[in-house]
């Protein structure tokens, strides 16, 4: 098995890590400890795909903005100071505990297939799109006070419904925006999706953020439908009669000038 420290100092000497920009270590079967270092301006690192099941380093990653920690084989918690980091991928690890505290420039979270009970996400404003689906044991989630992602997905957890900051609630098991305070002529659907919800459109407020209820459709009454039927057929039969008493006059005249 490769040591990632070994490749490292091979590959990347301190001399030359301030000059990295983009640092790629996936697939490359590292396993033990990951220890980064002296790469002062790097602003995109990769290490997934290995087994770093011993302790994770960044340090000097200051200007770090896009990081890929998936299917590591990382397990209990993690922690992220990073005031410039803005894309986190956690997936497919054995994570019980996320501290994001420190990175409010996030806009897109990767953390599915973990093993979270909690997330709290009020470290940013700026969230975008975020994928905390297969956690089976995430049953709370904190959101920031402006939250209106594109993209969110929380399916195959515990959580049931969450108020989006412009007042909108999300069915997580359903996948999807439940309409409130709409009345149709048919009895209100709720759609449900296979792929993670695209929140582009601004539901109808919703009054009671305490409570989540699907507005009851309502049949649209109109008191003069029986009137107007009742008319048209009255002018059918009239029209009716008298096309027969032209006809019949018509046969008439035609037997008169017959004789």
């Amino acid at each position: 098995m490769a040591n990632a420290t070994q490749y490292l100092d091979k590959n990347y000497p301190s001399s030359n890590r301030s000059s990295v920009i983009n640092l790629d270590l996936s697939n490359k079967n590292f396993v033990g400890d990951l220890i980064i270092n002296g790469f002062i301006n790097l602003q995109k690192l990769n290490y997934s795909f290995n087994n770093f099941n011993g302790s994770i380093s960044l340090s000097d990653c200051g200007n770090l903005e896009d990081l890929d920690s998936s299917f590591i084989n990382a397990q209990e918690s993690q922690w992220y100071d990073m005031a410039k980091l803005k894309k986190l991928k956690l997936s497919n690890n054995q994570l019980t505990e996320l501290d994001l505290a420190g990175s409010s420039n996030l806009t897109y979270l990767e953390f599915n297939n973990n093993l979270l009970t909690e997330l709290d996400l009020s470290n940013s404003e700026k969230y975008v799109e975020v994928n905390c689906s297969n956690n089976p044991s995430l049953s709370k989630i904190t959101l920031p006070d402006s939250f209106v992602p594109v993209l969110f997905d929380c399916r195959n957890t515990t959580l049931g419904q969450v108020i989006f900051s412009n007042s909108s609630v999300f069915d997580c098991q359903k996948n999807t925006i439940i309409p409130q305070n709409t009345t149709t002529s048919n009895n209100t659907t709720t759609t449900t999706s296979n792929n993670p919800v695209t929140v582009t459109a601004t539901p109808t407020t919703y009054n009671n953020p305490d409570t989540a209820t699907t507005a009851t459709a309502t049949p649209t009454t109109n008191n003069n439908l029986g009137l107007k039927i009742g008319l048209s057929v009255v002018g059918i039969i009239v029209i009716f009669l008298l096309g027969l008493v032209a006809f019949l006059c018509y046969r008439r005249r035609i037997r008169k000038n017959g004789t």
